[in-house]
């Protein structure tokens, strides 16, 4: 029985530099379907169970080569001609930078709601490791 492989969405590139990659577990490694090294090693992960919403490969290497990779590049290509419905996007795409982080947006709220003098003396220090030395409880 054929299955039916042409519709997943994206094809997922994740740029991990090497460091990173010899710090991570054996079951983090495993959540990617493939591996491509910057010396053109490609590496089966994990099989590719369908529906899934998307195939994730691993670039292990420096990043600043990553992009410009004849082995990644070849890979993509294969991939894309088994799923052409697939978009290629890279890991970073996918996360939204626009808006504030949630430690950020709760920090300007704590400052929000302190005392008038307070927030003077921030003005001075300019964060909340000076509001730490100045109230021990917090």
């Amino acid at each position: 029985m054929k299955t039916e492989t042409s519709n997943i969405p994206f094809i997922v590139v994740h740029m991990i530099p090497p460091a990173q990659w010899g710090r991570m577990t054996y079951r983090q490694k495993k959540q990617y379907h493939h591996l491509v090294t910057s010396m053109g090693k490609k590496i089966r992960l994990k099989p590719l169970h369908l529906p899934v919403a998307c195939i994730d490969v691993a670039f292990v290497g420096p990043e600043r080569t990553a992009r410009d990779n004849g082995a990644l590049y070849t890979f993509l290509q294969d991939l894309w001609t088994a799923h052409p419905a697939a978009e290629i996007v890279y890991a970073d795409q996918l996360v939204d930078h626009s808006g504030p982080s949630p430690l950020l947006m709760v920090t300007r709220r704590l400052l929000e709601y302190l005392p008038d003098w307070l927030q003077r003396v921030l003005l001075y220090g300019g964060n909340l490791f000076t509001l730490r030395s100045l109230l021990p409880l917090v």
